[in-house]
């Protein structure tokens, strides 16, 4: 009786002990369960042997759309597309093989048929002698999304940075300001600088830029450290060593952790050579202008000179005719008194009339030089204002050239060595012949007066698209730069006073105008002398 109430008594402990560890069992389950639920990421747990899924947590029901009794029980391949199927239980047993812990780039299949991204992290361990898989499912969906906007931002970026009309280049400076090689730029900027995107990526601005410019650079570098933009113009030498004009607006900013330079270059060569020839044509209407009111001016001048002039020339022969009578009148007188002495044999005030009479005949020749040089002046000046009495006959220019030449030739003949290539097919034209005449006149004798002691005077004749050109050109002494813009401006002269009237080259270029033609001055330091180019066209009738 005692040794059984002792085993009662034991039993009852035994079966306290049991409820104890039971109810540690229930609270440990409750616990693992509670840990699994409120895990961020789908865990579930597979019989290693069997592929079959024994345990699954709340978020692998959001995540599959599947209850925890639909999920528990199924092979864990069912989690996936069927297609993949095969090919990922192949990647799980060479992972698990390989001891690799994690695969990327898998889809599982909700219960609604989507796909969704994921990564999986697996781990073993072992329960009651039996091997477990435990899986964590990550949900790479969002990230699979921020991907995919920021590929498309980065294609969006991509396509705007190459189809930009501008050049765009990027760059770090170096530390002290100097532009380095440029990292990244667009189709543009290739086809600006004449370059393969790869050729430009070996280059830095610097080697682009032409060598004279590289002062500005420098004040760029100081504006981009101080204000962080700049923007100006200058010239670079293109890969096929073409000049252009671009203007660039430079901004710095950070990236990557390092100072970088966007610029935006726009190609202005076109726009710089439209301004410069607008600026041109301005000056011209401004000079036309002037030459219009100046015209009438001098018209109202020269009348005015001409009255004078005509009145001293008028008065001139007279004059000398009755000097000459009163020459021979003392020359009577004088020779009646031959053989006795002066001083006895005439009246007073007569001993020094020879001497007398010698000086005013010189003074009279200075007198008849000044009007005549006066009347050539209103000649000009007529001219210079207006032509009448000339019409427009067809004239053939090579005439006209010959004529000018062998009337000015015989002057510089001894030191001037003249060359003529007449190669104008065409050479009869509609013009004034005697204003023609008078242009190349004036060009002729102005390149024989630019040459010292002796040179060479070229006279040439081409023809290009229904116009006739003729060049006069000399190796004289040339025209400074700085005058080169007034040459044509009445009155302006490069000759010392008395030698010219400064009346040729306006009167020249205003003939030419009429002619609805050009002239131009090639002279420069990288050549000798001076060319006049007069472009006519052969029928300025077709261009009207």
């Amino acid at each position: 009786m005692g040794n059984d109430s002792k085993k009662i008594k034991e039993l009852q402990q035994q079966v306290k002990r049991l409820q104890q560890e039971l109810t540690f069992l229930r609270q440990v389950d409750n616990s693992w369960q509670a840990m699994l639920d409120t895990s961020p990421e789908a865990i579930f747990i597979a019989d290693t042997e069997s592929g079959l899924i024994v345990e699954a947590n709340q978020y692998a029901e959001q995540l599959l759309g599947y209850s925890r009794e639909e999920l528990i029980g199924i092979h864990q391949t069912r989690l996936h597309p069927p297609e993949l199927r095969e090919q990922y239980a192949k990647s799980f047993k060479e992972g698990v093989a390989a001891g690799r812990r994690s695969v990327k780039d898998l889809y599982v299949q909700r219960k609604d048929g989507t796909r969704i991204p994921i990564e999986i992290f697996g781990s073993t361990f072992s329960r009651d002698n039996r091997q477990y898989i435990v899986g964590f499912f990550r949900d790479l969906s969002a990230i699979k999304d921020s991907q995919q906007s920021l590929a498309a931002s980065v294609e969006r970026y991509q396509f705007l940075f190459n189809k930009a009309n501008d050049g765009l280049t990027v760059y770090h400076p170096l530390p002290d300001g100097v532009p380095g090689k440029f990292i990244e730029v667009n189709d543009a900027a290739c086809r600006i600088m004449g370059c393969t995107r790869n050729e430009l990526l070996q280059l830095s601005p610097r080697d682009m830029v032409m060598e004279h410019e590289w002062p500005n650079i420098a004040k760029v570098i100081e504006e981009l450290r101080t204000k962080g933009c700049a923007v100006f113009r200058l010239q670079i030498r293109r890969n096929d060593n073409r000049i252009m004009t671009v203007e660039i607006h430079d901004h710095l900013f950070e990236y990557d952790g390092k100072p970088t330079v966007l610029s935006i270059i726009r190609d202005i060569t076109e726009r710089v050579e439209a301004e410069e020839k607008l600026k041109e044509t301005q000056e011209k209407l401004i000079y036309t202008d002037k030459m219009a009111a100046l015209g009438q001016l001098v018209a109202g001048v020269a009348h005015e000179l001409n009255n004078t002039v005509n009145f001293i020339t008028g008065a001139m022969p007279p004059l000398k005719r009755n000097i000459n009578k009163l020459k021979e009148e003392v020359r009577q007188v004088i020779g009646e008194n031959a053989g006795v002495p002066v001083n006895k044999s005439l009246p007073p005030g007569l001993a020094d009339i020879d001497e007398l009479l010698s000086r005013i005949e010189l003074l009279f020749g200075n007198v008849e030089e000044g009007a005549r040089r006066s009347s050539s002046i209103v000649h000009n000046l007529k001219l210079f204002s207006h032509k009448k009495g000339e019409e427009f006959v067809y004239y053939d220019l090579h005439e006209i050239l010959e004529t000018n030449l062998s009337l000015l030739l015989h002057e510089y003949k001894d030191r001037v060595v003249l060359n003529k290539d007449f190669g104008a097919r065409v050479h009869k034209i509609y013009c004034l012949p005697d204003s023609l005449s008078q242009v190349f006149m004036n060009l002729l004798i102005n390149a024989m007066q630019s040459i010292p002691e002796r040179g060479e005077i070229w006279v040439r004749t081409w023809n290009d698209d229904g116009r006739l050109f003729v060049s006069v050109r000399d190796n004289g002494v040339g025209i400074p730069q700085m005058l080169q813009s007034r040459i044509f401006e009445p009155f302006f002269t490069t000759k010392k006073v008395g030698e010219g009237t400064g009346l040729g080259l306006s009167i020249s270029y205003s003939l030419v105008k009429k002619h609805q033609g050009e002239i131009k001055l090639l002279s420069g330091p990288e050549r000798q002398g001076s060319e006049f180019v007069v472009s006519l066209p052969v029928d300025m009738r077709r261009q009207q």
